[in-house]
């Protein structure tokens, strides 16, 4: 090894009485240790600071995707009616998904689509439809409640 390698890995040439050359370790494996702490100390900080759970309402309301995709599934599967308002208000949501999961939930609960199509990107173009479900809510006496941010 050479000075700088043995200078930066804390290795030292030792000789020993009989004219061998050998190197002592004893330093090396020291910063091997702190290297190792230290790294698996961001490596936890890391992967404790990506694990905070999901904020807001476990509910179709949550704005999160992934919280509101596995309860809008829940619903349908569970029949409750009562998330209706919240997906008719979801049709108009600008992420794709979110509309498809909407409409698909919409229809297994009611039946209908009204002529909806989520993949339209342009609102101008989902508004009549949007405009048929609010008015089907609207005269839908078995749809409970409102759902917040609905306007009516």
């Amino acid at each position: 090894m050479d000075g700088s390698t043995q200078q930066a890995y804390g290795v030292r040439e030792v000789r020993h009485r009989r004219g061998r050359v050998g190197f002592d370790m004893r330093n090396l494996h020291a910063r091997l240790v702190r290297g190792f702490w230290k790294s698996s100390l961001v490596m936890m900080a890391g992967f404790f600071a990506g694990c905070s759970g999901f904020t807001g309402p476990r509910d179709v309301t949550n704005p999160d995707p992934h919280v509101k995709v596995p309860e809008i599934r829940r619903a349908v599967v569970t029949g409750d009616r009562s998330t209706i308002p919240q997906l008719i208000i979801d049709l108009d949501n600008p992420d794709p998904a979110i509309r498809l999961f909407a409409i698909l939930g919409l229809e297994r609960l009611t039946g209908e689509t009204f002529g909806y199509r989520w993949e339209d990107q342009d609102r101008i173009d989902r508004a009549d439809a949007i405009g048929r479900w609010k008015a089907w809510q609207a005269n839908e006496p078995s749809v409970e409640g409102k759902s917040k941010g609905m306007g009516q």
